[in-house]
């Protein structure tokens, strides 16, 4: 039985050193905290009776499909998730389980797409991509 922690590394500097207090926090010594780009090494070594904590749910993939078939995963090797800042992943009863289901995923669908936006512009931004409106008139009179 391990406590483990999963970062992505995509997030930016300060995020991660809020990650892993958070995680530090909730118990996750800093040595058992994964910082990696994805989530398939950390699959592959956890065992029965292993409990992995998240900041965030949508750290654990790139789309739904990705999160829920490694939650899947987890589940179906005897480990357990808890995410720090979804607490609807473990704290689940049955009464309002299906609307609490359809938001969850909606809001989790909206932080995947922030997430995918964010790496975009600094991507773009890193490669000298000016963005933004564009400044005035150049002096033909046009855009």
């Amino acid at each position: 039985m391990r406590t483990l922690g999963f970062i992505q590394q995509t997030c930016d500097a300060v995020e991660m050193q809020r990650c892993i207090g958070a995680l530090n926090s909730a118990g996750v010594p800093t040595e058992s905290i994964q910082i990696e780009s994805n989530l398939d090494e950390l699959l592959k070594s956890i065992t029965s009776g292993d409990t992995i904590y998240v900041c965030h749910i949508s750290e654990m993939g790139d789309s739904i499909q990705q999160i829920f078939s490694a939650i899947g995963i987890i589940i179906e090797k005897g480990a357990r998730i808890c995410s720090l800042n979804d607490r609807w992943i473990t704290d689940i009863d049955q009464k309002g389980l299906l609307p609490l289901i359809i938001k969850s995923i909606a809001e989790l669908n909206r932080e995947i797409i922030s997430k995918q936006t964010k790496i975009g512009l600094k991507k773009a931004r890193k490669n000298g991509k000016r963005l933004g409106r564009p400044s005035g008139k150049n002096k033909s009179g046009l855009f």
